[in-house]
């Protein structure tokens, strides 16, 4: 049952535009929006494949850490030339 919640949550986490102000309701929020597989989930949503990686560098310190950048890799989202640049 706990592992349908989770899904669940993970879900509405995922369509929400702000998340912040999701995480900083409580602690469950927060260690959902602490979990790695939902924030790739959460950044493929909201900005596609193809600037999931910009955005969650854009989103800072907080957000971004090497499991992202390795996750967000093996989904396969697109590093454009200009970034790199």
């Amino acid at each position: 049952m706990q592992l349908i919640y989770d899904e669940l949550s993970i879900e509405i986490f995922k369509y929400n535009a702000k998340p912040i102000n999701l995480f900083l309701t409580n602690k469950k929020w927060y260690n959902i929006f602490r979990d790695l597989y939902a924030q790739i989930k959460w950044l493929i949503y909201k900005y596609d494949k193809a600037h999931a990686l910009f955005y969650a560098v854009r989103l800072g310190n907080y957000f971004i850490t090497e499991d992202v950048i390795q996750a967000l890799f093996s989904k396969n989202v697109i590093l454009f030339r200009y970034f790199i640049q």
